[in-house]
């Protein structure tokens, strides 16, 4: 139903990003994190002077962010609701609410075509509120965990 990977862009790479590759001869998907500038290095120039990615475009992906990967930050998930194209999730931590929207949209308009999540444009949003609501630090799209990451980070929310 969801679409839980995409290709990253160039742009996207930084240490400390994570990412999967595929191994051809394990046929598994293999988590990999940006170590160091050295790491960085290789994946975004080579010696024909295309970048790694350029070359491994297919092998190479990024999870969504999703509902575990929040929770694995250390949020906890105090309510959540599911419709049958929208998601909904309220997570709290220390003074910080954060609500995580993702949601479907398909092109059709007819109300006799059925839903078709292969072909449907989805969305996911994120906003970071103070518990008590009076002001929103974040409100925007976060792609991956790496982001989300960084961005608690610079609020000051996880350090």
């Amino acid at each position: 139903m969801n679409k839980l990977y995409y290709n990253p862009l160039i742009e996207e790479f930084y240490i400390g990003f994570a990412y999967e590759t595929y191994n051809s001869e394990l046929h598994t998907w293999e988590n990999k994190v940006i170590k160091d500038s050295e790491h960085l290095c290789y994946l975004l120039f080579n010696s024909n002077n295309t970048t790694w990615l350029e070359e491994c475009k297919d092998v190479v992906r990024v999870k969504y962010l999703d509902k575990e990967d929040i929770e694995s930050l250390g949020f906890s998930i105090e309510t959540e609701s599911s419709e049958t194209k929208e998601f909904f999730y309220n997570f709290g931590k220390e003074d910080y609410t954060l609500e995580y929207f993702n949601w479907f949209v398909n092109g059709s308009t007819e109300p006799n075509i059925p839903f078709d999540y292969s072909t449907a444009t989805e969305y996911r949003k994120v906003k970071i509120k103070n518990k008590e609501g009076q002001f929103t630090v974040f409100n925007g799209t976060i792609k991956n965990k790496s982001e989300l990451k960084i961005l608690l980070k610079r609020l000051g929310i996880n350090e």
